[in-house]
């Protein structure tokens, strides 16, 4: 018996004339779809399945994990959700990207996280809308090779302009200040330092703070992607004074001579702070003096006063004579 004669007999039966067939079948199609909403909208518990590479931060080990792990869970979801999971089965190989502090370290190679602490990727595994009933095992092992990597500074390149009477004491601040770089021994061994992305910064007056990305080198793999950077700005008042210098470290029964004398010194303040300067914290070292061979010595400073933020001299250098 033919499709259409089976609706002739199902139409005869319920009494629909020839007529009626196509509202016949609208109806029937809206009833079927009322239904099928119905209940793809409601949720379910099913078994979900993923095949996992773990990604991680794992000092002086490779970023992936040469193993995989079957994740599975009873998860709790609508059939819309579970409809289309089922349908991507075969793309549910991913990686997971799992934080070093999750990865309990067993032996060798090898790493583990618990299913409590994987329960933190939930949404990485199987997507949204999907709640997690239980793991069908407490934990999972990954193997994480070893990889050569070396510990450098982290540069900031940087072109920063202050406003008028504005400046900074300690100048860019990077955390980290440096990174763990990883690679072939032969590229690290002659690796000296990263560098940061060209930082702009114009007409600053007040303390800023914000990240900066490392610039990438070619086959290399850093152990943070960026960087946090902050600079400290004050407004300052700029005045000069003549100041004395002297000798430190000369023997007893010696004395070292100092031409010139004093020195010319501008002082940059905290503004509004006048701190005072106590004019014995220039001098020169004798230590200096005896490793010279032109008898030249540097001009040094103890500590500044709290409230200085920069100082400069007429010279860097006086010229001694011991008797």
């Amino acid at each position: 018996m033919s499709l259409r004669d089976g609706l002739k007999k199902i139409g005869s039966f319920l009494g629909i004339r020839k007529g009626d067939t196509v509202v016949f079948l609208l109806s029937l199609l809206l009833a079927f779809s009322i239904w099928l909403i119905h209940n793809m909208s409601l949720k379910y518990n099913e078994t979900l399945s993923v095949n996992v590479t773990a990604v991680s931060s794992i000092e002086g080990r490779m970023e992936e994990s040469a193993s995989t792990a079957e994740v599975s869970a009873v998860c709790r979801a609508t059939g819309y959700r579970l409809f289309s999971f089922n349908i991507f089965r075969h793309h549910r190989d991913i990686k997971v990207q799992i934080s070093p502090e999750d990865l309990q370290y067993v032996d060798g190679d090898v790493f583990r996280i618990t299913s409590e602490q994987m329960a933190n990727y939930l949404e990485a595994l199987y997507g949204s809308d999907v709640s997690l009933e239980h793991f069908l095992r407490a934990d999972y092992l990954f193997r994480f090779s070893r990889q050569e990597y070396k510990k450098v500074p982290v540069v900031a390149t940087s072109h920063i302009q202050f406003k008028p009477q504005y400046m900074s004491a300690d100048g860019l601040m990077l955390e980290p200040d440096s990174v763990l770089v990883y690679g072939e021994p032969s590229r690290l061994e002659t690796l000296t330092e990263v560098r940061t992305e060209t930082l702009v910064i114009d007409n600053l007056d007040s303390p800023a703070s914000g990240h900066v990305r490392l610039e990438p080198m070619r086959n290399l793999r850093f152990s943070e992607s960026d960087v946090n950077w902050s600079i400290e700005v004050y407004r300052y008042v700029e005045q000069s004074e003549r100041v004395k210098l002297h000798a430190i470290n000369v023997p007893e029964g010696k004395t070292l001579y100092i031409y010139p004398s004093s020195v010319n010194v501008s002082l940059r303040y905290r503004f509004p702070l006048t701190p005072e300067l106590d004019t014995d914290i220039f001098y020169v070292d004798y230590n200096d003096y005896i490793q010279s061979l032109s008898g030249k010595c540097p001009i040094k400073v103890s500590e500044l006063p709290d409230g200085i933020l920069s100082y400069s001299l007429d010279f860097n250098y006086a010229t001694c004579l011991l008797k």
